[in-house]
């Protein structure tokens, strides 16, 4: 199946829509780089990939997706230039004309976790999204009569877990038919809101706020498999294994519980509990996480599909002795202190003040919705979860998402520093915390046990 929408020369773009080069993010910037050492592979793709169970009619989802993509001007956003001269260009969309692929000759492919499913999704996510526009490619696959599988594979620089979900949710709507709530500011409005922020006085104190924050932090000391070099950017063998687990809702229900008793967030009881668990296992008190906040307190971005989110640390002193509900407010006071200061780039920090492998080594995510959620009146639509041996992003990356009948427990984990089974153990040991925490979150922190 050939790229859907076509792509065309930037050059034949800006003519065809008469649009003018703009001006991008600190953190598209930042992001053109990481996909330059490290996106030989696919490692910036996006993608929301869903399975339709039932009669899929085709032609109308894509009329639905033609909807979608006309409303969110980065869905039709191509890009020009180099690092500091990064500039995005508005590309003319085309209808979809969509192939559908059989996925076998020889017979009906049952469901989606069959053998030939996941290689055919892994070439996919691990081909590279062209970046010359739109930034995005679409693929539909046939596995039998009721069961389909799509894929918007999209560039991370014109998406986020946010816009995945909103997508999602548009493509279900316009499926159905159903009126679509008006998109009042455009990426283009961001980026211009941002370039106006970080010339005024705001942005300076956030900046401060960061340098003095992260001021000396480290990497955290975890392990990395003996006999096994570090990757090299863009190495293909630096691939990504997933670990899932389920959390039910009476476990969940219980932290819940335990994070209002303390006035925080079920996000910073579990950032709380997931720092301990760092803590016990590296014996290190020095602990900085990486999260991605969404970067939407724009009243009016709640409609944007854009990459929007920005990447903080999370720094904090883990003390042996200290009970959960002391650390849970000491991350309650560092969370909604980085919350406040999140519009700044993490980008934009001087050089050397903090390591770029602090936010790339550990990353801890709560979603309050699944990114893939979709719906529609005929159709039982499900999320697919990536395969193994697509191309890594972070070192270790946990992201609890809500699911159909339990929370979601996953763990991406690099295939290069951390064999399987040390990873396996690594998200038993903190379902385990998290299990004990539900029936008891007074017990103090243990102390580490360095033989």
């Amino acid at each position: 199946m050939s790229d859907s929408p076509t792509c065309l020369p930037i050059s034949h773009c800006q003519a065809a829509s008469g649009a003018s080069p703009g001006q991008v993010t600190a953190g598209q910037r930042m992001m053109w780089l990481l996909d330059h050492y490290q996106g030989r592979h696919g490692a910036l793709n996006c993608p929301v990939v869903l399975a339709f169970h039932g009669p899929l009619d085709v032609p109308r989802l894509q009329r639905a997706w033609d909807t979608v993509v006309q409303r969110h001007e980065a869905l039709r956003t191509g890009f020009i230039g180099r690092g500091s001269l990064l500039q995005r260009v508005i590309v003319p969309h085309r209808p979809s004309h969509w192939t559908i692929e059989p996925l076998s000759v020889g017979g009906d492919v049952s469901d989606v976790s069959d053998l030939r499913m996941q290689a055919a999704l892994r070439e996919e996510l691990r081909r590279p999204v062209s970046m010359a526009g739109p930034c995005h490619r679409v693929r539909l696959w046939r596995l039998h009569a009721a069961l389909h599988v799509l894929c918007i594979n999209q560039h991370h620089l014109v998406t986020d877990a946010v816009s995945c979900a909103l997508v999602s949710k548009e493509l279900g709507f316009a499926y159905d038919g159903l009126p679509l709530e008006p998109v009042t500011w455009q990426f283009d409005d961001h980026v211009r809101n941002e370039q106006s922020w970080l010339t005024g006085a705001d942005a300076q104190r956030s900046r401060g706020f960061w340098e003095t924050a992260l001021r000396g932090s480290r990497p955290l000391d975890l392990p990395r498999r003996a006999g096994v070099a570090p990757a090299t950017a863009g190495d293909a063998g630096d691939t990504i294994s997933f670990h899932r687990a389920a959390l039910s809702k009476s476990v969940i229900g219980a932290l819940e519980q335990q994070a209002r008793a303390c006035h925080t967030s079920l996000f910073v009881w579990l950032l709380a509990l997931f720092k301990l668990h760092l803590h016990r296992l590296t014996g290190g008190h020095d602990l900085s996480v990486g999260t991605l906040l969404s970067n939407r307190a724009h009243p009016l971005s709640g409609t944007t599909v854009g990459f929007l989110a920005n990447m903080v640390v999370l720094r904090s002193l883990v003390e042996s002795g200290t009970s959960l509900p002391v650390l849970a407010r000491q991350m309650r006071d560092t969370t909604a202190a980085a919350v406040a200061h999140q519009r700044w780039p993490y980008q934009l920090l001087p050089a050397g003040l903090v390591s770029a492998e602090t936010a790339r080594e550990v990353v801890f995510q709560l979603f309050s919705r699944p990114t893939h959620a979709m719906q529609t009146a005929d159709l039982d639509v499900r999320m697919v979860d990536p395969p193994d041996g697509v191309a890594r992003r972070f070192d270790l990356d946990l992201v609890v998402m809500p699911g159909d009948v339990a929370h979601q427990v996953v763990l991406a984990a690099s295939d290069r520093r951390f064999s399987r089974r040390w990873s396996h153990a690594f998200l038993e040991g903190y379902l385990a915390l998290l299990h004990h925490a539900a029936s008891d979150s007074a017990q103090p922190i243990q102390e580490v046990d360095n033989a």
